[in-house]
This record gives C-alpha cells, sequence and structure tokens, in this order.
C-alpha cells in the first residue's frame, strides 16, 4: 500500500511545477517579457514552498497526530473548490516586483502553500503507518522530484504545443481535485493502519537520544540548499537575457537543478567522485573567467558550460545534503531547513541582488561561494586555519593580471603596440593565464579562494583594458542590465541590453546624426522610411532602444515611442550617450514617450492614426511573444490608417518568425514581405551599419508592389500553421 502515499507525493509534485511556468506565461504581457517575471516567480514559489514545509512541520510535531491530518485535508479540499482563475492585472511600474508578488499570492497562493506541504507531510504519515518503507520514507522525495522532472520535461514538448492556456488550466484544476481525493485516501489509510504509539515513543526516545540536532548541523543544511538554488536562478537570468525569456529556456536550469535532487535521493545511490568533485574546480574557474570578460561568443558553447557547471555543483551540494539527512523522526524538519536555503537562495538572487548590484554580480558571487564548499576530504586539499605566508601565495595570480595590464599598457602609450593590437592581447593574456594559475592554488584551500576573489574582482575592474570599449553608463532594472559604452577607437557609442546592441551612433561630426546599426539609410528600415517618407507624419515605436529612428524625422513629425522601462528612456534622452531625440526636438519634430507595456498602452491611442507602425521591442534579443499574437495584430490594425504600415524587426539568432507573421497576416488578408541586409563594404561598416531582418505588413496594394521593386520578397504564409493567439503559442514552431 505505498501507493497511497506515493501516488499523491508524485501528482502533487506534478502540479507543483506545471503551474509554474503556467502562471509566468500568463503573466509575461503584464511585465512586458521580462526574464525577471520567472526568477521572480521561482522567489515567490521557493518562499511559499518554506511556508509549506513549516506548516508540514508543524502538523507533523502536534501531540495529537490524526489532528494533523484532520487539518490538512480540510484545508486541501477547501481549497480545491476554488478553481485556478487568471484575471489581467494593472502593472506599478515603480514597483514591478512587488506587483508581481503580489499577483501571484492572490491567484497561485494557497493552492500553493498546501501543494508545497503535500510532499514532507505524507512522508511523514508514512513514517507513522505500519508499512515496512515507514523507517526509511527518504525515497518519497525521489518520487516528489520525478513528478517535477516529468512536468517539466513535458511542458515544452507536450503540453504547450498541443494545448491552450485556458485548456492547461482546466486541467491543472482538475488534477487538483483528483489529488484532493488521494490525499484523503492516504489519511484514511494512515488513520487506520498506524502503528502503536507505543512503538513510535520508543522510536522517538531512541532517535532525541542519538540525533545531533545542533544549530550548526541545522546551518549545514541550509549552506548546502542555498548554493544551488541561488546558483539556478543565477543560470536561468543568463540564458534569459542572452537568448529569450521563454518556458522552455527557463525549465532548463531548473530541470537540472530538480534531476540532482532526484538522483542523490534514490536509496543506495554514491557520488562518483571522478565525474563531478574532481571537475568541479576546472567549470568554476572557466565559468569566473567568462564572467570577468562578459564573453557573448559562442553562445551556445557557454550556456553548455554554465547548464554542466550548475549541475555538478548541484550534485555536489544536494549530495552532501543526503549524506548528512537525519533520522525519519527528524524529516519535516531536515526539509524546513532544505527549503530555507531554496528560499534564501531565491531571495539573494531575485529581490536582493537587483536592489544591490548593477550588474549580474551574484551569479560569480555563488560560483566563489561554490569554490570555498568544494567538499576538502574528497578533493584531498590541505585546509588552514589561520592566515600564513603561504595563503598570501594566493594573490600571486591577479597580480600577474595586473602586470599584464601594466605591460600592455606602457606598450600602447609608447605606440609600440596598435590600440587593436592592445585589445587582441588583452583578451588572450590579461584574463586567461591569471585564471589558469588559480588551479594551481587549489590544493590549499584558502589560497584558491583568494586567487579566485582576486582575479574575478580585476577582471569586472580592468575589462575596458582588454577592450576598445570604455563603460560610461550601467544600470539594472526589473527588465535587464543597460550598459552604455564608449567605443573610443571607432569613435562611437553603444547602447547594451544583455547581449543585444539596442543603439548606435557616431561620435565623429560629419555623420553624426546618420541612423545606424540596424535602422542605417541602405537597411530594409531604411527602404520604409526613406521611400514613404512624405507620408510617415505619425509614427509609432514600441520598444525606444536610443531613439535612432527619429533620425528620420521632420519639422511637424510626430513619433510616439511605447517603452516599458524609465531608464531606457532616459538613456535615449541624455545627449551626452546620444542625440537622435534631441535633435528631432530642435527641428520640431514631437517625439511623445508612453511608459508601460504596448500590448496595454497602445490601446489608449486614438483609432485610425498612425501612419506606420514599428515593432522593435527586443527582450534578450528577441520580441516578446505577446506582441506577436493575432490579437496583438488586431490591436496594431485598429491604431492604423487604411493605407498604413506595420514593420517588425524580426533580427534574431535562434527564432525564424518570418512564417509566424506571414500566416498571421494572411489570417487578416494583409500583404505581408520581408528583406534582409548585411553590411556590404567599408562605408557600410564605418556608419555603424548592422546585418538586419525586417518584415512590413499593409493593405495597400500600391505600397507592396512598390517595395517588390527595390528588392522585397512577398511571403504569403498559411492561414492554418503555427498562429500564435493570447492563448496559445510554441516556441518549438519557430525555433532555426
Amino acid at each position: 500500500m505505498t501507493w497511497a502515499y506515493t501516488l499523491p507525493i508524485f501528482v502533487g509534485a506534478s502540479l507543483l511545477f506545471l503551474i509554474q511556468p503556467i502562471i509566468a506565461k500568463l503573466l509575461l504581457p503584464v511585465f512586458g517579457s521580462s526574464a525577471q517575471v520567472w526568477t521572480t516567480s521561482v522567489m515567490f514559489f521557493q518562499t511559499v514552498l518554506l511556508g509549506g514545509y513549516a506548516f508540514a512541520h508543524g502538523l507533523s510535531t502536534l501531540k495529537h497526530k490524526n489532528l494533523g491530518i484532520l487539518i490538512f485535508c480540510s484545508a486541501i479540499v477547501l481549497s480545491a473548490t476554488i478553481p485556478l482563475e487568471y484575471e489581467r492585472h494593472g502593472l506599478e511600474l515603480e514597483y514591478p516586483t512587488l506587483s508581481l508578488i503580489q499577483i501571484l499570492a492572490g491567484t497561485i497562493g494557497i493552492q500553493f502553500f498546501l501543494l508545497s506541504t503535500c510532499s514532507p507531510l505524507l512522508q511523514h504519515w508514512l513514517s507513522l503507518s505500519n508499512l515496512r518503507s515507514s523507517s526509511r520514507p527518504y525515497f518519497l522525495y525521489a518520487v516528489s522530484n520525478f513528478g517535477s522532472l516529468a512536468v517539466l520535461l513535458a511542458y515544452p514538448f507536450f503540453i504547450e504545443p498541443f494545448s491552450l492556456l485556458s485548456e492547461q488550466i482546466d486541467y491543472w484544476n482538475t488534477l487538483y481535485l483528483v489529488l484532493a481525493v488521494l490525499v484523503i485516501l492516504a489519511a484514511a489509510y494512515t488513520y487506520f493502519n498506524a502503528r502503536p504509539a507505543s512503538d513510535n515513543d520508543e522510536d522517538e526516545s531512541l532517535s532525541n537520544g542519538k540525533e545531533d540536532l545542533s544549530l550548526r548541523r541545522i546551518s549545514r543544511w541550509v549552506f548546502w540548499a542555498f548554493i544551488p538554488s541561488g546558483l539556478m536562478l543565477s543560470v536561468t537570468t543568463f540564458l534569459s537575457n542572452e537568448i529569450m525569456p521563454i518556458p522552455l529556456l527557463w525549465i532548463i536550469p531548473l530541470f537540472l537543478y530538480l534531476l540532482t535532487l532526484t538522483i542523490v535521493f534514490i536509496p543506495g545511490f554514491k557520488l562518483p567522485v571522478k565525474a563531478f568533485v574532481l571537475p568541479a574546480p576546472i567549470l568554476i574557474i572557466a565559468s569566473l573567467m567568462l564572467l570577468a570578460t562578459q564573453a557573448a561568443e559562442p553562445i551556445e558553447l557557454i550556456i553548455l558550460l554554465f547548464v554542466v557547471t550548475l549541475f555538478v555543483i548541484a550534485m555536489i551540494c544536494h549530495w552532501e545534503l543526503v549524506q548528512d539527512k537525519p533520522s525519519a523522526r527528524h524529516l519535516t524538519l531536515f526539509y524546513l531547513a532544505v527549503s530555507f536555503g531554496g528560499a534564501l537562495g531565491g531571495v539573494f538572487t531575485a529581490l536582493v541582488s537587483p536592489l544591490i548590484f548593477d550588474n549580474y554580480y551574484e551569479f560569480p558571487l555563488l560560483l566563489l561561494l561554490a569554490a570555498a564548499a568544494l567538499p576538502a576530504r574528497r578533493l584531498a586539499v590541505e585546509q588552514t586555519s589561520t592566515w600564513s605566508p603561504s595563503t598570501a601565495l594566493g594573490l600571486i595570480p591577479v597580480t600577474v593580471m595586473l602586470g599584464l595590464v601594466a605591460l600592455l599598457q606602457m606598450l600602447f602609450q609608447t605606440t609600440i603596440i596598435t590600440r587593436e593590437l592592445l585589445g587582441l592581447l588583452g583578451k588572450i593574456l590579461v584574463i586567461p593565464i591569471p585564471f589558469l594559475l588559480c588551479y594551481l592554488t587549489l590544493y590549499h584551500r584558502r589560497r584558491f579562494v583568494i586567487s579566485l576573489f582576486s582575479c574575478t574582482l580585476a577582471g569586472y575592474l580592468l575589462y575596458g583594458a582588454s577592450t576598445n570599449y570604455d563603460l560610461i553608463f550601467q544600470e539594472r532594472t526589473f527588465y535587464g542590465v543597460h550598459r552604455v559604452l564608449a567605443d573610443s577607437l571607432n569613435q562611437r557609442t553603444l547602447l547594451w541590453h544583455g547581449g543585444t546592441i539596442h543603439g548606435i551612433q557616431s561620435n565623429k561630426p560629419e555623420i553624426r546624426g546618420l541612423p545606424a546599426a540596424y535602422f542605417h539609410p541602405t537597411s530594409p528600415a531604411g527602404d520604409i522610411f526613406l521611400r514613404f517618407r512624405p507620408e510617415l507624419g505619425k509614427v509609432a515605436v514600441v520598444g525606444l532602444g536610443a531613439g535612432t529612428l527619429s533620425a528620420y524625422s521632420r519639422t511637424g513629425d510626430q513619433y510616439d515611442y511605447y517603452e516599458i522601462d524609465p531608464v531606457v528612456v532616459g538613456i535615449a534622452k541624455n545627449e551626452q550617450y546620444f542625440n537622435y531625440v534631441s535633435t528631432a526636438k530642435k527641428r520640431n519634430s514631437v517625439n511623445g514617450f508612453t511608459l508601460g507595456d504596448a500590448r496595454l498602452t497602445l490601446q489608449n491611442a486614438a483609432d485610425a492614426h498612425y501612419d506606420l507602425i514599428v515593432l522593435d521591442a527586443f527582450s534578450g534579443g528577441s520580441p516578446p511573444t505577446h506582441l506577436l499574437t493575432l490579437e496583438s495584430l488586431t490591436l496594431y490594425i485598429d491604431k492604423l490608417r487604411t493605407d498604413g504600415l506595420i514593420l517588425f524587426n524580426i533580427s534574431n539568432n535562434f527564432l525564424d518568425l518570418s512564417d509566424l507573421l506571414c500566416s498571421l497576416a494572411k489570417v487578416r488578408n494583409l500583404h505581408c514581405l520581408t528583406k534582409s541586409s548585411g553590411v556590404e563594404n567599408e562605408s557600410q561598416r564605418a556608419q555603424n551599419k548592422l546585418p538586419s531582418i525586417w518584415l512590413v505588413m499593409s493593405e495597400d496594394y500600391d505600397k507592396a508592389d512598390a517595395l517588390t521593386k527595390i528588392g522585397w520578397q512577398e511571403f504569403a504564409g498559411s492561414p492554418m500553421a503555427n498562429i500564435w493567439t493570447d492563448n496559445y503559442s510554441s516556441i518549438l514552431h519557430v525555433l532555426r
């Protein structure tokens, strides 16, 4: 009858992790498709999980065991009468994190809290029963994590592509009712098949006499849970900002995190030291080196390195947890400590770090903490308890780094090497050599940590010395990290968001006013503005960037920018960085700025108002999915004049959006044309042009015909293929 506990634990864990991508996907449109939606959601779920584990511990310590069973059964039955529903809420732009937490609490807080209680409480119920497995209930934790893994793996490949969001919520509500029934059955079995009270008392007496439940031991449980939890969210943040905030990429780190918990709790599992503990220092060194240099290519290898590092460190930390787990008597206390560590990792990464850091510094800090925590007894690392001359040798790698920087700068100042050679030698020598030297300090714990910390810190501080760029502005918001960089070699200023360039402007007087990057006059966007310029008096631009498109405006034109991040508006208006917007203002063209997500704010514009709507809202290098649905296209058409144009920037290394968008256009009887453009000569390169792919829609046959004559290709699409709506989207259909 072990299935009476196994089945509800499996179903509860599946529901616990099925709701996370569903809710996050529902909330994305309200919060501008920010990657922080997922990390904040996971932090919220981890915190509620802690509350659920605390509730389970409290119920398990009640003197009357049956009272705890009655309380939980009543709570889950009552919660099953409240079906999960979602209603779009407003967003407080000044405090988006608090708005998100408030919505999550009101939408799914109660059910998630009770689902969190299920696994530890039912394991406790098993320990009270007369079953043979009652003395070793920890295997059910592996069952719980397996249920989580199964649904996380199924969601992007089997659930999301083949069901509507409304259907997914209906399935979840139905399964929650099933879970309530299964919990009642487990409670009934525990009540009628409990071990005699005398046996329980005897076991508790023996346990209390032998077990060490000191604060130090409990703190170890918290510590070993904190590191992998924080790293999981740090890697998720990286993936979401460098590629795209989609459930498929969110799930990878969470899947690996849960996989390690599943593996280590399998009865009889032994960690293969050579496969995990020995490679861990190398992986940590390589990851820190890439973070310190802010490397962005090759992206596939960087992603692989980070997820493998996460998996290895999580395996080690969770293995340490299992090795130190207490007897079944203290099972709920153990899970409470583990969930507390996990919640701390989530709070540190998703809540605290964005407030105190202007970049993703929590990632290297957690890697350094993992380096300090590597199990010494398995690495045979010598440990020292006091500072000694040998410990100071850990500063040798950073000394080498500073020496290399000084040498290269001296050679550059004396014109022995050029600026280009300075940058090349900096990338080859300044960072890699010192980090390789760190490995030689591995067998002295303090020295190893000191060398890694000093090299990482110096690497971040000296990054500009090994590149052509000088950092002149950096700020982290709910929507990511914005950096303004001065390129003195090429005399230009760049705006970066994550790994994507959002704007370039030359500092050379003769071309300073020329639109650059994806908006160059010879780009497809340039075709639209130059070919139809007299007719484009009122333009809506979703996504401000550096405000480059204002360069095409004339006296009396009205350009309305819809931007969700106030920091971006401040950057575009600051003449010390970019002057596209300020120059347009001087020639009496109107630039309006509306804060908020475009799907919500564009609704307030007058119908049939704009001559052109430009979709250039990047998030992690890709347009947010909720701006590419049938409902969003309907909104754009409503706000557009009959002969107007809708222009999409679909430049992307990972997704091909042309078929999706042209299929949407077919449904609305619009002409759909695409054109790509590269950097064709040195003149364009000197003018800071970047390769781009654009797509345009219009009802006007004459405009479509005019574009085909200058190289645009009409793409029919299919009215039945890959139509995204607010209720359905699948990223698998548009992967390159």
